[in-house]
């Protein structure tokens, strides 16, 4: 996605270094890594979470 060749000789220590990107290098339009969750989505498994739980504690 950075347009860095992998390699084994890369180490932790460099990931800092102003050096890695060559000025000028063009970046990939980035993605998203997680959806967005909804205000619904979450109350919906809140109530999901509440329903089980009372079926837990009527048992």
């Amino acid at each position: 996605m950075l347009g860095i060749a992998h390699s084994e000789a890369a180490q932790w220590a460099q990931a800092g270094s102003l050096t890695l990107l060559r000025p000028g290098t063009v970046l990939q339009t980035p993605t998203l890594l997680f959806e967005k969750i909804t205000d619904e989505e979450i109350l919906a498994q809140q109530q999901k979470l509440h329903a089980a739980t009372q079926a837990a504690i009527t048992l």
